[in-house]
């Protein structure tokens, strides 16, 4: 009996089931909005049911204008049942507007649960209806080189949603113009461009090319107006105007090793004057030519450790300044053949920059240039950031005989970042470029070739060596090859270095070498077949690497010849997969029958909140990192 009258009891209590309504959000407004015009917007939210919702509150808002803000409570919606709420807002009569929209946005909540919350809220964006609204910009421009021309940008935007049917942009320069696009007229020191239609959001810029004033530090202007044919809404950002200053600097008049006028002098003017990091100094070169092709400046004793705050050393001005008498490279060379010791130029400095551009530097027993040193003592760090760009190290101005320096470039400083691009860097006794510590970019250079890439210079160690400390070096889209060790050496301590995309040949060793070790069993990808098929070469291979949650890539290449390891080189790079998993596939579109195939990967991963970092690695973000070559397949 006791049990009958538990489960009758059972049977007898009510299930409580959770109530659940579904709202529904949506906005009425108007397809567009005009200036000056009151507009009233309105929020509806329906309840889809199946119960009541009680304790309903909604929000209606033009987000960023405060004059079109409702957030109230509602009562309660029974099912089928829809409630409105109003805001009123006017498009102000005149002035600038941003993005020249209105964004609206509705919400709606209620105390009861929603099976659906993805339908509470809604989003309309109005176009706000004016005449265009035409903007001229003059972005900043570096401080250019007396008497020399410089580029200076002219951007112009229109932010309406209304095109000009036809627009001109009258620019007025304190300095004469050198060159200007077609669809503008210049008359003395004025340029009138006819710019045409300008798109509803369009965004362009064109260049025009100026005479810089001729003395040091002087101060040189800039306007333009832009003008529509029709009304524009905004006329106040129809104009703008720049300021713009010749850079400080001292000039190399003379190739004399000291005295006015000489290299060594201007360094040192550059030392005393420059110590602040400012606008920075500039050191020119204008040297009488008089029928040669380059001036060579012979170093009797090594040059000033450059110590200026920021300086540029810039070897183009001559070129600019006389015009281009050595179109196979740079007009002036630095010879240190009669130096016992020293390096071409040095720069150890912190909280500084250097630039330093298209000069030949050659014969020096220690470096071509040698970037950054250790910390001083009592500081923790000690940045500094240089570009090394259009030089030839270790060759003669030609690029095509060596004349070699002990290394060619040595970047050994902590929190050292620099970029090397664009050089010839060829011929030195040691290593092309090497890296003890620092992070930066080597990208673009010729490295142990010739300056055309027809034949081998070579440097006597490696092409590039990334040391323990160079962390986070990426070396690519190089031609390296004909180097007496490596192409591409680098340390076991050395981390994330992408060195994918690069051109290597006929390097003594191997072309790339993680761990200063000989072929390594890493994670390398394999080449599993080659074939020729309606005249395409198809690639395919698998890789071991584990894939994180960024992507990878395997870069495949083609050689004349393999490498005597038979791992590699990289002589022609024929494109990348993305790797999405174990396998990859590559199409070429030529026959490449007598051809050798080689792959590397490059492996990316993220280190953040996801993962944690690595040894040795503080970093948070993508890094990457590029395996040695595959086994060398012959496509048959």
């Amino acid at each position: 009996m006791r049990r009958a009258l538990i489960v009758l009891f059972l049977l007898a209590t009510p299930v409580f089931a959770i109530e659940t309504a579904d709202l529904y959000v949506s906005i009425e407004a108007p397809p567009h909005a005009e200036r000056g015009v009151p507009y009233t917007f309105r929020g509806i939210v329906t309840n889809h049911g199946p119960d009541v919702a009680t304790g309903v509150t909604m929000s209606l808002i033009v987000l960023n204008r405060v004059d079109c803000f409702t957030d109230e409570p509602l009562g309660d919606l029974a099912p089928g049942q829809s409630r409105a709420l109003d805001c009123s807002y006017t498009v102000p009569a005149t002035g600038e507007l941003p993005n020249y929209q209105l964004d609206l946005f509705a919400s709606a909540g209620s105390a009861t649960s929603d099976p659906a919350v993805h339908d509470n809220v809604d989003y309309e964006r109005i176009d706000i209806v004016t005449p265009p609204d035409l903007v001229v910009v003059l972005p900043y421009v570096s401080a250019p080189t007396p008497a020399l021309s410089f580029t200076a940008y002219v951007r112009y935007l229109n932010r309406a949603h209304t095109a000009a049917g036809s627009a001109t942009i009258t620019i007025d320069s304190s300095v004469p113009f050198v060159s200007v696009p077609d669809f503008c007229t210049v008359t003395g020191q004025r340029a009138v461009c006819n710019i045409g239609a300008v798109a509803a959001g369009s965004d362009q810029t064109f260049e025009v090319t100026l005479l810089a004033a001729p003395e040091w530090r002087q101060t040189m202007t800039l306007a333009a107006t832009i003008e529509p044919v029709e009304n524009d809404a905004a006329p106040s950002n129809n104009r703008a105007t720049a300021t713009i200053e010749t850079v400080r600097g001292f000039e190399v008049t003379t190739n004399a090793d000291s005295g006015p006028g000489s290299l060594r002098a201007a360094i040192e003017r550059a030392n005393a004057e420059c110590s602040d990091i400012g606008p920075g100094c500039e050191i020119a070169f204008r040297l009488p030519m008089a029928g040669r092709q380059w001036q060579t400046i012979e170093l009797l004793t090594p040059l000033p450790v450059i110590e200026a705050k920021w300086v540029v050393i810039d070897g183009t001005s001559q070129t600019r300044w006389s015009g281009d008498t050595n179109p196979l490279g740079p007009e002036i060379e630095l010879r240190g053949a009669k130096l016992q010791a020293g390096h071409g130029f040095e720069r150890r400095d912190c909280d500084s920059g250097f630039i330093l551009r298209g000069l030949t530097i050659n014969a020096f027993p220690w470096n071509g240039v040698q970037i950054g040193r250790l910390p001083e003592p009592g500081r923790t760090g000690c940045p500094s950031f240089a570009t090394i760009s259009g030089n030839y190290i270790g060759t003669d101005p030609t690029g095509t005989r060596a004349v070699p320096n002990g290394r060619g470039i040595v970047v050994d400083g902590e929190f050292a970042q620099f970029v090397i691009e664009q050089n010839v860097i060829s011929g030195n006794t040691r290593s092309g470029v090497f890296v003890e510590r620092g992070f930066g970019k080597v990208r673009e250079n010729v490295i142990g070739l010739n300056a055309k890439i027809t034949a081998g210079l070579g440097n006597g160690a490696s092409g590039v060596y990334l040391g323990p400390h160079a962390m986070g070096t990426d070396v690519k889209r190089n031609y390296i090859g004909f180097n007496h060790h490596f192409g591409i050496a680098v340390s076991p301590a050395s981390l994330y270095n992408d060195l994918s995309d690069n051109s290597l040949q006929a390097n003594y060793g191997m072309g790339i070498d993680r761990g200063l070790d000989g072929r390594t069993d890493g994670p390398l990808p394999e080449i599993t077949s080659v074939r020729v098929e309606d005249g395409r070469t198809i690639i395919e291979g698998i890789s071991n690497h584990r894939p994180t949650i960024a992507r990878s890539f395997v870069y495949v290449y083609a050689n004349d010849a393999p490498d005597p390891s038979g791992y590699g080189e990289g002589q022609y790079t024929l494109g990348s997969v993305t790797l999405d998993g174990p396998t990859f596939r590559l199409v070429y579109p030529q026959d490449l029958r007598g051809k050798w195939i080689t792959a590397t990967l490059t492996q990316m991963d993220y280190y953040g909140w996801l993962q944690g970092p690595r040894a040795n690695d503080s970093s948070q973000g993508f890094v990457s990192t590029t395996s040695e070559f595959s086994r060398a397949v012959e496509v048959r």
